[in-house]
Parts: structure tokens; C-alpha cells; sequence
């Protein structure tokens, strides 16, 4: 019995300690990891957004506290109140004040083998801890926001997976020249990555955000509008190479139920429905073939116009021939790009210097963006599309010409417009503009029509206009440029 007693003490004593010593190890792990994510977050963001940084590493948890920076534009000295007299009238004009948003967050971890609950390195749950750098009327605007809490869980092989929760709230603002609120539901968000971040995927669930906007500004008309999307859903699984995180390979769709914009033209009437897109859905697919990133993105539903169905909208985008070289250079100057100044001339000189080496590789593989809107109302069908590409440099052009000129004579631009008749009384009353009419609509375009600058075919009124080679044509006939013009 004692034997057995001490054999049982034994095992427990070298379970305890090599649960002791797996979770330090662990522990070690996981703070290399966030380093290595550290690092990574510099990377993408600049130095300068992270103002800390501190990792308290125990044997069985953690406590990592950091925080973001962003300087926002510089706050000019608040003016007097009207007919109150200035404090000191003879002092020289206040130099605007230097304003930065300071989101202090922390992060509590549980080391492994079992963090919560299951086999793993660690479980981590991250939240907001404080808002610094704001004044009494920007606090105001997040009284009704609770912060969003991450809960994630590292597998033993680096990898993770986790779940963040924003409960429902409210962004407010009000004064007197109106009120804006946008309130949203709880929101759900699910996300996995491996731990060389080649592969990352997430769902995301939000079942409504609504936008409510009134007022009567200095200079304007008074106003009401909404705008409510119901059953918002998405789901992505992407595929980075080279830590290239802009279109990055790999596939995203989403869907709603409903998109609804309505508005008045007083404070205080009824709102009146203006659109509405129902059953919607987008698809995006982007793929890297050899060095260059290609993407197809489309988005559709159908709904209202006023009182009238909208059987069908579509928006289809295409974008082809993108150096996936110079996506990742844009990428490491997105800092930059975030910090911009026009004012700061030495900025601006340094920002256009990174830039203009990556504007020529992209013109030099001849890349081609096209955007087509498609619409079926009323019955009729219409769309309007447009697109620009760089046609391959010819055989005898001479490589020393200036970008600018290589742009001017490769470069092709077209757009091509069908807009049935039937149409047009529906366009003018959403417009919701005494003064517009399905006749007056009319009326213009068959003026264009003279002027040959749209055709009449049957109930359609088309349009087609190209660019090439520094010539203009409308409907197939020279505008403008081309020989001895």
C-alpha cells in the first residue's frame, strides 16, 4: 500500500512538473510568436502607429499590453462664442493643436498544453482597455460603443483560430445643424490562419447596421435620410504569397437580405423609400498567374426604384495583368501613403519618388481595369460600361520615351451606354426633383442626339466613346485629336 501510495505520488509530482515545464515552454513559444507578429503589424502600419508595447511573460499565462497611435489632423483653437468677447485680444492667433488617437489594448494569455480547455500552445482574449487623445464632444460619440472582445486559440503548431464578438451599439452625434447616428447589432467574426500566414480564412455575421442622418446645415437644404442593411454575411479564404497581403490570391463571397436608402426633404416628414436591393450577393475571385494578379469581382440583387421592381442589378469588375511585384512594394508604403501631408513638400517629394518606379512596372504589363452596371427595370434592360487598358508597346517603340507620353499613345479607354426610354420616368422620380421629368429627360437627350453624341436605336438610347492613340471618337466619329487635329 505505501509503495503504491509513493508510486502514485511520484507519477502526480512528474505530471505536475512536466505540465509545469511544457506550459514555460509553451510560454516561450508564444511570446516568440507575438514578436514575430509585432514585427509583421510595424511592417504593415509604421513604427510610429505602435506607441508600445509591453509582454509580461509568467509560467502559466501572460499579459501583453500595447497600443496603437494615429495622428489625426491638428485641431484649430476653438473660437469664441457669438458676441462673447475674445480671452486676450491681443495675443498672437493660436497655432492649430496637434491631435492623435491614442486605442490602448490588452491582451490576457493562457499558456498550454490545455488553455481553454483544449489541446493548444495558448488561449489568448484581447479587448480595448482605454481611448486616449479625445475631447468631451469626440467622447460623446462612443458613450453607446463596448469594446469588441477577441478570444484565439494557438495550436501547438503556430497555427490559430478564433472568435470575435462586438456587442451592438451606437456611434452619435449631435449639434445643431443635425443628428447622426449609426447603430449596429452584435456582430460575430471567425478567423483561422496558419502560422506562416499562407493560408487565412473568416466568416463574419453582422444582422443589421443602420445609418440615420437629419438636419438643416449652414448651407443647404434641411434633410432626412436612412440607410439599413439586414443579414449581412461573408465568408473569405485567402492564400498570401510573399507576405503580398493587397488582392491577395484567393476567394471571398457575401450575401444580405436587404440594402434600403429612403429620405425627406424636411426633418421632420415621412422618410420616402428611394431604392431598395434585396437577395443580394458578391463573389470575388483574385488569382496569381505567373508574376501577374489577376480579379473578378461580382455583385447583384434585384429590389425597388420608388414603386417600381428592379428585377436585376449587377455590377461586374474585372482587373488583369497587376504585378503582384509592385502590389507588395505599395503595400510596404501604405504608412506613407496613410501619413500623407500635402503640405510637407519633403514628404510629398519622398512619397512621389517610392511611388513613380511602381506606376511604370504597372503600365509595362499592360494591365486593364473594366467596370460594367447592368439593370433590368421596368421591364428593359440597360447598363453603361467602361473600361481603360495599356496595350503592348510596339516593336520599334523607343524605350527612353517619357511614361507620360508611353500612356498617351498605348494607352485605350472606352465606354458604351444603352438607356431604354422606359427608363426615364423612373430615374426622374427618384431623383426626387420637382423640376425633373420623364419629359424633361427626354427632351435633353434628344438634344444630344442632334449633336450626335447619342444614338437613337428603336426604344435605346446608345452611346459608344473610345480613346486611342490621342484621338477621341463618339459613336465611331472623331471629337477630337487624331491626324492634323
Amino acid at each position: 500500500m505505501n509503495k503504491t501510495l509513493v508510486g502514485a505520488g511520484v507519477a502526480v509530482v512528474a505530471a505536475v512538473g512536466a505540465y509545469v515545464g511544457s506550459s514555460w515552454w509553451l510560454g516561450k513559444q508564444v511570446q516568440a510568436r507575438y514578436t514575430e507578429q509585432r514585427d509583421k503589424m510595424v511592417e504593415l502600419i509604421g513604427q510610429d502607429k505602435l506607441a508600445a508595447w509591453q509582454y509580461d511573460r509568467g509560467v502559466f499565462g501572460a499579459t501583453n499590453r500595447w497600443a496603437l497611435e494615429i495622428k489625426l489632423p491638428a485641431k484649430a483653437p476653438e473660437e469664441p462664442a457669438a458676441g462673447a468677447e475674445p480671452a486676450n485680444a491681443t495675443a498672437a492667433p493660436q497655432a492649430p493643436r496637434p491631435h492623435a488617437l491614442r486605442i490602448e489594448l490588452e491582451d490576457q494569455i493562457q499558456h498550454g498544453p490545455f488553455p481553454g480547455w483544449r489541446l493548444g500552445a495558448a488561449h489568448v482574449v484581447t479587448r480595448v482597455v482605454g481611448v486616449q487623445g479625445l475631447d468631451a464632444d469626440e467622447k460623446k460619440l462612443f458613450d453607446k460603443i463596448e469594446s469588441p472582445v477577441f478570444r484565439t486559440t494557438y495550436d501547438l503548431t503556430g497555427g490559430y483560430d478564433g472568435v470575435m464578438n462586438w456587442n451592438g451599439g451606437a456611434l452619435t452625434h449631435d449639434d445643431p445643424t443635425g443628428q447622426f447616428v449609426l447603430a449596429w447589432e452584435p456582430l460575430e467574426y471567425h478567423y483561422h490562419g496558419d502560422r506562416k500566414m499562407q493560408h487565412i480564412a473568416g466568416r463574419m455575421r453582422l444582422p443589421g447596421v443602420t445609418m440615420n442622418a437629419s438636419g438643416t446645415p449652414k448651407e443647404g437644404e434641411p434633410f432626412r435620410m436612412s440607410v439599413r442593411m439586414a443579414g449581412l454575411e461573408s465568408d473569405f479564404d485567402l492564400r498570401p504569397k510573399d507576405d503580398q497581403w493587397l488582392l491577395a490570391p484567393g476567394t471571398m463571397t457575401g450575401r444580405w437580405t436587404e440594402l434600403a436608402f429612403s429620405q425627406s426633404d424636411k426633418p421632420d416628414a415621412p422618410l420616402v423609400p428611394v431604392f431598395a436591393v434585396k437577395d443580394g450577393k458578391i463573389e470575388s475571385k483574385t488569382a496569381q498567374n505567373g508574376e501577374l494578379i489577376d480579379n473578378q469581382t461580382s455583385v447583384s440583387g434585384k429590389g425597388n426604384i420608388g414603386q417600381t421592381a428592379l428585377e436585376l442589378v449587377q455590377q461586374d469588375t474585372v482587373m488583369r495583368n497587376v504585378p503582384a511585384a509592385v502590389l507588395l512594394q505599395l503595400q510596404k508604403q501604405l504608412p506613407a501613403i496613410m501619413d500623407f501631408k500635402p503640405e510637407d513638400e519633403a514628404q510629398q517629394a519622398a512619397l512621389k519618388k517610392a511611388l513613380e518606379p511602381l506606376w511604370s512596372q504597372l503600365f509595362q504589363a499592360n494591365p486593364e481595369y473594366r467596370v460594367k452596371y447592368s439593370a433590368t427595370l421596368a421591364g428593359q434592360t440597360g447598363h453603361l460600361a467602361y473600361g481603360i487598358k495599356a496595350q503592348p508597346a510596339p516593336a520599334a517603340a523607343d524605350p527612353a520615351l517619357p511614361l507620360s507620353a508611353q500612356m498617351l499613345t498605348r494607352t485605350v479607354a472606352d465606354a458604351d451606354l444603352r438607356l431604354p426610354k422606359a427608363w426615364l420616368p423612373v430615374l426622374a422620380q427618384a431623383m426626387a426633383k420637382p423640376e425633373l421629368t420623364g419629359e424633361s429627360l427626354t427632351g435633353t437627350l434628344d438634344q444630344f442626339v442632334q449633336m450626335e453624341w447619342i444614338k437613337q436605336e428603336g426604344d435605346v438610347y446608345a452611346a459608344q466613346v473610345r480613346f486611342q492613340q490621342g484621338q477621341l471618337l463618339v459613336n465611331g466619329k472623331p471629337l477630337m485629336g487624331g491626324p492634323g487635329q
